[in-house]
């Protein structure tokens, strides 16, 4: 195998298309540092000596996980109190399928099964 594209390989974030409450979204998967981020927020859920609500990890999870056309992030780390103050008819499936497609809770193979 050649490192050069292994490394390429590794670098391209996977992104997959989801419906929630009736609108289009591009997810896109997390990289190792961001999954081990995310674990450790949930075993602690402390963060920088603040307790971290459920509320708040949600938001952590659309911050991170919903992308732009590209598969960036479209969000950055400034709008979480955006997105936690969001609709929870969307905030709520659409971190769910985030975390699911990321492997973070429940079965990825059974949301890609969906």
């Amino acid at each position: 195998m050649d490192k050069t594209k292994v490394l390429a390989a590794f670098s391209k974030l996977r992104t997959k298309r989801v419906t929630v409450a009736g609108a289009e979204y591009s997810i896109r998967a997390f990289s190792l540092h961001e999954h081990d981020e995310y674990m450790d927020m949930m075993i602690s859920r402390n963060v920088d000596g603040a307790v971290k609500s459920l509320s708040g990890l949600r938001a952590w999870l659309v911050v991170h996980g919903v992308a732009d056309d590209a598969g960036a992030r479209l969000f950055d780390d400034a709008d979480l109190a955006v997105i936690e103050a969001g609709d929870s008819e969307i905030m709520i499936p659409l971190a769910e399928a985030i975390g699911q497609y990321n492997g973070v809770f429940g079965d990825a193979e059974d949301t890609e099964k969906n």
